[in-house]
């Protein structure tokens, strides 16, 4: 019996100790919430509070860096005051991003991205984790070859990487598109590619019926002969009809582009002096001496062009020539034509009119210049002698053939075929016109 209470009070003692220990658990567990919550509050509310940025910056965030080294580079930008409170808030972000259904973790794009003034640590990250920067643009020109594409990519020093060789001519679709820093060119290349099979695709089945083109591939080649011929005011519509025309009719396209592009092929400089050799002179692309479509496109179309050539205007246009405003005027007979051929002479005539009136505005401007140099220098300059021969005339009676010839496109004067039928126009010297 005496020892009945001590063990009572030991079995007493027992329960009243393991309360004890649940209670301090809880009270410290208890604690943690609070402090956690609270840690959450804190941060919540630093990441959203104003950051110091006291006017816009813009800052690049180059390919492949990570995090940390993204935060210390806003903080030395002074775009965000505090590394760790970025770093807590973009590990906390891909903690919960792990656990949601179908999203996808936290990521830091490069890029160029501007900042207001006063951007949270939240805004600075969401721009940067949606990539939404201060994109950078490159603009490929409608109508260049692949190879200018090419050399104008490689002189790009936002970009990164090689290309081994310039792609096919024409299978590129000229754009402005966005760029990222460090982005590889053969990428740009490949989304310019892209892009055209995707507009190709879109427009080759909604083209209008009975054209005299087979395949896709000979609708870029022709649009790429209609972007070389479009002039700024033109309708490529109308443009594409007349080559449309002649293609039903047999007659050949006579493309003064196709001209140069079967002399020097990607390496062209388009819209150069064509010379009366050159437009004799056989090629696979020259239009002026084979029937029918190149081989190949002599340049990159843009979209206009192409859907110039597959829903062409619907005329019966076989002609045009330069009206001398940045477009042309069409006409269905040779006829026609000639009279326009001799108002756009007289416009040609005209404009180098003003050319020398402002070449010879030039040189007054110049002498007067050199005429008001001091007696001292024009005393120390070398005189020429009077009897030394001022120079000799770039063109002589013996390289006639060689000279460049005024050009007019499709639209100068026409060439009749051996046949006796009028295969198209030929660009001729403007002093004798050819009928």
């Amino acid at each position: 019996m005496p020892n009945r209470p001590e063990s009572t009070r030991k079995y007493r003692r027992g329960p009243n100790r393991g309360l004890t220990v649940l209670s301090g658990l809880m009270t410290l567990a208890f604690i943690a919430i609070l402090t956690a919550a609270g840690g959450v509050v804190w941060l919540n509310a630093s990441i959203a509070a104003p950051g110091p940025l006291a006017e816009p910056m813009t800052v690049t965030v180059p390919r492949g860096e990570g995090a940390r080294s993204i935060a210390t580079r806003l903080r030395e930008a002074g775009v965000i005051g505090n590394t760790n409170l970025f770093i807590a808030h973009y590990l906390t972000q891909r903690t919960i991003a792990r656990f949601r259904k179908g999203e996808r973790p936290l990521q830091l794009k490069a890029g160029d991205y501007e900042f207001k003034p006063g951007a949270s640590i939240e805004t600075v990250m969401s721009t940067i984790a949606r990539g939404r920067g201060t994109l950078k643009f490159v603009t490929l020109t409608e109508g260049s070859t692949s190879a200018a594409i090419t050399r104008k990519l490689m002189g790009d020093e936002r970009l990164s990487g090689e290309i081994a060789a310039p792609p096919a001519e024409g299978v590129l679709l000229p754009d402005t598109y966005d760029v990222r820093p460090g982005m590889e060119r053969a990428r740009v290349l490949q989304r310019m590619n892209k892009a055209q099979q995707d507009l190709l695709a879109e427009l080759w089945s909604n083209r209008m019926p009975g054209l005299p083109i087979q395949t896709a591939q000979e609708a870029i080649i022709l649009a790429s002969i209609v972007q070389r011929e479009m002039g700024p005011r033109d309708d490529p519509k109308r443009i594409a009809a007349v080559f449309h025309n002649r293609l039903r009719k047999g007659m050949r396209l006579q493309s003064d582009p196709t001209i140069l592009y079967g002399l020097y092929l990607g390496d062209v400089q388009l819209g150069k002096p064509i010379y009366r050799s050159e437009i004799r002179k056989k090629t696979a692309h020259n239009t002026y001496q084979i029937a029918g479509l190149p081989p190949t496109p002599i340049c990159n179309p843009g979209r206009q062009a192409i859907e110039a050539v597959l829903s062409p205007a619907e005329t019966d246009d076989l002609y045009f020539v330069a009206d001398g405003r940045g477009g042309h005027i069409f006409s269905k007979t040779n006829a026609e034509h000639q009279r326009n051929v001799k108002k756009w002479r007289q416009i040609e005539r005209e404009i180098r009119a003003r050319e020398r009136e402002e070449a010879a505005r030039k040189a007054k401007e110049e002498r007067e210049q050199a005429s008001n140099v001091s007696v001292a220098n024009a005393a120390s300059s070398t005189p020429t002698s009077e009897s030394e021969p001022a120079g000799r005339s770039a063109s002589s009676d013996s390289d006639v053939a060689s000279r460049p010839v005024t050009t007019i496109s499709i639209a100068a004067p026409s060439q009749t075929d051996s046949g006796g039928e009028v295969a198209g126009p030929v660009p001729l010297p403007v002093r004798k016109p050819r009928g």
